[in-house]
């Protein structure tokens, strides 16, 4: 290989790395939680508030296989600024004909932007769990005020309309 040729991989490898990890948090966060895997996460990113929307984990085993028989074993109870949401079980997104084995979801439709956690509890086939996954640059994306994307008008937001106050974090 010449000379030439040799640069221009090298900046070719350097520029796809650059562009590689500068690419916003879109991604769910990856775990390894005993022996599966979570992936946590929006069911739809970036998350606004007022959306509608859902905690998402895709479950797998320590082979990388999906969990497709968790049943009603594993909660979620979402965290924003200190308040918790009751815990809800996760419902399988998938079917024989649909939808990807291993996806979990529960409903939510977050009414502030800011910082969310989602505190994972119960089992897996026997294995206790106890986890908590929190929004972020670095693992899935904080909610947005829909205000940054709403055309032609932006209007107020419910928590505006109300004059409640906005707290800004998961606890």
């Amino acid at each position: 290989m010449s000379r030439h040729r040799r640069r221009a991989a090298t900046v070719a490898a350097a520029l796809a790395v650059v562009v590689l990890t500068a690419a916003p948090a879109l991604a769910h966060e990856h775990r390894t939680v005993g022996g599966f895997t979570f992936v946590v996460g929006w069911k739809d990113e970036p998350s606004f508030s007022g959306s509608r929307n859902a905690v998402q984990l895709f479950l797998s085993d320590g082979a990388g296989q999906p969990v497709t028989d968790l049943g009603d074993t594993l909660s979620v109870t979402p965290v924003f600024g200190g308040q918790k949401r009751d815990t809800a079980v996760m419902h399988a997104a998938f079917g024989k004909t649909y939808g990807t084995p291993g996806e979990y979801n529960s409903s939510l439709i977050p009414t502030r932007p800011g910082t969310y956690a989602f505190r994972f509890t119960g089992s897996i086939k026997g294995q206790n769990v106890d986890e908590t996954f929190t929004s972020s640059d670095h693992t899935f994306n904080n909610v947005e005020n829909p205000a940054t994307v709403e055309f032609p008008a932006k209007d107020p937001s419910t928590g505006e309309r109300t004059g409640a106050s906005v707290s800004q974090g998961a606890s």
